[in-house]
This record gives structure tokens, sequence and C-alpha cells, in this order.
């Protein structure tokens, strides 16, 4: 897409000022997973680095309990019942019968379009969920310059390949690797990484449940425990997030780098049949999981690192942030105002990420 000479201009006005951002969304992580968050069961290093050095919120919240709401909240700023999307986008049939769209509607102002138009790249790698029946487009009309998108209508998804959710994170992450490379350090750029992991049904390789096979129910049982299976695939995520921060540092961008790391919703119900060998997920101390409003179904991790100007090592108990308010922020730290058709339920944030509470 050819930069108009304002987009070009905003460029280059501000280069410290307008920072490049990368938002990694688990799938189906607990506000307990982590080990930052208080998990004794499981370390994981390279959020807890996130952690250290950023800053930890405790009351993060998203705007839906399920995959597709959440999403379109952190894409538009608007609650999702505004969009008529109160579960998961599923059939056509089952759309219609839960009276809702098919997928998100690509006129609605996103937070990937209006950086874009102020001279950002962006790309969208990972699970979509805002749209996969007759008619849904694909990422790009949606404000993406490059996608690489699963449960979407991308003819190259590998989703459904045999062993291709284990080693998912690595395919996003290498991905996300080649954008940012191709990215001019001149021209700010918007990645987001929405992960698979830890969503059901998971079947970590051997390698990666080898580090966790004290966890296996015992010498008589043949077979991995949902505490191996789970922890295995949390901690693949981990690594690869690891793999990211390291490209970042040795491409001297780590400085100029918001990230923030969240989850979609809770964790899954062990009653759910293809959860039913995994559902180990953590919702803290709090009730409910995914599907539930109750605290463990919308209360989620909620990590920021932006070096220099997102205090480190703080942990924010008392500022509520939801998802909603990450379109408004990023707008305002790219200095644009928003456009006149976005309609958006959040509020800019900017003070409390660099500090205020």
């Amino acid at each position: 897409m050819l930069l108009s000479r304002r987009s070009l201009l905003l460029s280059a006005l501000q280069p410290a000022e307008r920072p490049n951002v990368i938002f990694i969304l688990a799938d189906d992580m607990g506000w307990g997973d982590p080990s930052c968050y208080g998990n004794p069961r499981i370390k994981t290093p390279n959020l807890d680095r996130l952690a250290a050095e950023g800053t930890l919120f405790t009351q993060f919240y998203v705007n839906g309990s399920v995959c597709s709401p959440t999403r379109s909240a952190f894409m538009t700023g608007m609650f999702p019942a505004r969009n008529r999307l109160h579960g998961h986008i599923a059939t056509e049939e089952q759309n219609q019968k839960r009276g809702m769209p098919n997928f998100l509607d690509p006129a609605r102002p996103t937070v990937a379009r209006t950086l874009r138009e102020a001279g950002y790249r962006t790309a969208h790698m990972g699970k979509w969920h805002l749209g996969h029946g007759t008619g849904a487009q694909l990422p790009d009309a949606y404000g993406f310059d490059v996608h690489h998108s699963v449960t979407s209508n991308d003819p190259r998804q590998l989703e459904n390949a045999a062993g291709f959710r284990a080693k998912s994170a690595a395919w996003i992450v290498d991905h996300a690797l080649d954008f940012i490379r191709e990215t001019p350090k001149n021209q700010p750029f918007y990645a987001q990484l929405w992960m698979l992991l830890p969503h059901a049904p998971l079947a970590p390789t051997p390698e990666q449940l080898e580090p966790f096979k004290n966890q296996q129910p015992g010498p008589h049982v043949p077979w991995p425990g949902a505490q191996q299976i789970y922890n295995a695939s949390l901690r693949d995520l981990d690594t690869q997030i690891g793999r990211l921060l390291d490209e970042l540092e040795k491409d001297g961008r780590a400085r100029d780098t918001l990230i923030l790391f969240s989850s979609d919703n809770g964790p899954e119900d062990i009653h759910i049949a293809n959860a039913s060998h995994s559902a180990f997920g953590s919702p803290g101390p709090f009730r409910g999981r995914k599907r539930s409003l109750y605290e463990g179904g919308v209360r989620v991790p909620g990590i920021v690192r932006w070096p220099g100007r997102v205090p480190a090592g703080r942990v924010e108990k008392q500022a509520v942030v939801s998802g909603v308010d990450w379109y408004p922020t990023l707008a305002a730290l790219a200095g644009v105002t928003l456009p006149a058709a976005a309609s958006v339920d959040g509020e800019n944030v900017t003070d409390v990420l660099k500090g205020a509470s």
C-alpha cells in the first residue's frame, strides 16, 4: 500500500514516541496460569521477564468470556453486544439461532486500520475467529497489510493438520519475526500474535512433555495426565515468547516496542469433551472459568512492557483496565484522533500504563 504524504510525515515525526506494538493474546489461559501470577506448578520465565521489565495488572478484564466477543472488543473498542457478538462465531446455522452475524462488520473502524492510516505497517498472525463462513473477509479487510491466519477463510490455514497446534506458537512467532525484519526501522509496526495455545484439544509433542514427566499419573498409567499436557503446552507458549523477546533485543527494537500480553478469557472447563484430558488451567483465586461472567471467566493476565515508559517491576492492583481500552489507547500513543465513525466504549489509559493508578 502506498503511504500518503501525511502518513510519511507522521512516520518521520517522534520516532521514539510512536511505539512499535506487539499484542500477544493467549487462548484460554487463566489468571493463575503464569508463575508471575502465583502458579506454583510451572515456571513461565519469559512471561515473568515481561512482568519484571514492565507492569503486571491484577485487574485486567476482557469483554467476553469466549473467543469472538473478546477479540471484537480489542479490535473495535466497542462492547461486543454492539456488534451482536455475544458468543463465539460458529456455523452459520448456530449463529442465526443466537441472533449473531457470521463475521465482524469490516466497515467498523479498527485499531489496525487506524494505525495503518497513521503510517504503521500492520500484521495479524494466528487465530482470527472474527468470521470464517460465507462472506467473511480476511484480516486484510480490517486494516492488516500482512496476515497468516487460522479460524478464518484463509485458504492457507493449517489448523486441522496433524500436530499443528502443538507447534503453532513457533509458526506464529516465525511469521512475526519475518514481518518485523521486513519492516523498515524508520516505520512503526503493529503486530497481533493471537495464539492457539493453550486452547484444547492439546496434544504436545514428546519433547514438549519430557520436562514434565514427574507430573505423569504414575508408573502403571501409560498416558500423560491433564497437568502434564497442559503445562507442556503452556511452557512451549512461554518459550516461543522468549524467542520473540530475544530477537527484538538483537534487532535493536526492544526499547521502542510496546508489548501487551493477555488472554481472551479464563481457562477451559474439564467437562468440555475436547478438553477432558487437559483442562488444568487456573483462574487463580477467582470463581468461574471460560463461558462464565464471574471473575474467573473474564479476569485474565495483563502484562505491558515498554522500556523507559511503562514502569518496570510494577504490580498494579488498583487500576481496572479493559479490552475496549486498547483501541483508544493505541490511537493516542500513535498521536492520531479516532475516526469520526468510531464509537468506542473504552478510554485512553495511557496515563495508567505510564504509572498513574
